[in-house]
């Protein structure tokens, strides 16, 4: 099936035993500009707020129906407990989606918003739905990546390299951005290179 098709919003050139069999296609991307954690320009967004615009520009961009969608899967790391998932949950209500659409969250530290479209894809492969959403989500202002938890003692206490963490047990306060920019710095990757 061409791509515009689906971005003229004509589910029904769609058909599942079609020459294009079960193929799985990818039609729309979107997401929020870049900005510095605690000082950019999203530092007073909520997460909810910053997921929902992208949620409603799929929409609009493709002409979906948002009832024909069969999950929203969202890959995030860093909110505690399922106060993500309320909202993200939350995010597509503001963006039009019924409460008839499941989302749910994927953590797969810094794969998550990869893992949320491979389960997509996989889902749609499947056949358990035709449509589905593959996003991430991620605030380091309002949840930044500290660790407030405790280490197993006997993890600290050894001296065995395989129990430890490359980076050593303080890498727990390392914000995600500045290992990235340690690790360019090291495979020689500009900031454009990390863009598709």
């Amino acid at each position: 099936m061409d791509a515009s098709a689906c971005l003229a919003g004509d589910s029904a050139a769609y058909q599942r035993t079609s020459l294009y069999g079960d193929d799985v296609v990818i039609v729309a991307a979107h997401r929020t500009a870049l900005c510095k954690s605690k000082r950019g320009n999203f530092k007073d967004t909520y997460p909810d707020d910053l997921l929902a615009p992208v949620l409603r520009a799929l929409i609009e961009k493709t002409n979906l129906d948002p009832s024909e969608v069969g999950d929203i899967v969202v890959g995030t790391v860093l909110a505690p407990g399922s106060q993500r998932a309320s909202e993200c949950r939350m995010s597509a209500f503001y963006a039009g989606f019924p409460e008839t659409v499941a989302v749910r969250t994927v953590n797969r530290q810094c794969s998550s918003g990869l893992q949320a479209v491979a389960d997509v894809a996989a889902a749609i492969k499947a056949g358990f739905y035709d449509i589905g959403i593959g996003a991430g989500l991620e605030s380091m202002t309002t949840n930044p990546m500290a660790w407030e938890g405790s280490v197993n003692p006997a993890k600290i206490a050894t001296e065995d390299e395989k129990t430890q963490l490359k980076l050593g047990t303080e890498a727990f306060h390392v914000d995600l951005i500045h290992s990235i920019h340690h690790i360019s710095s090291i495979a020689v990757v500009d900031r454009r290179g990390h863009d598709p």
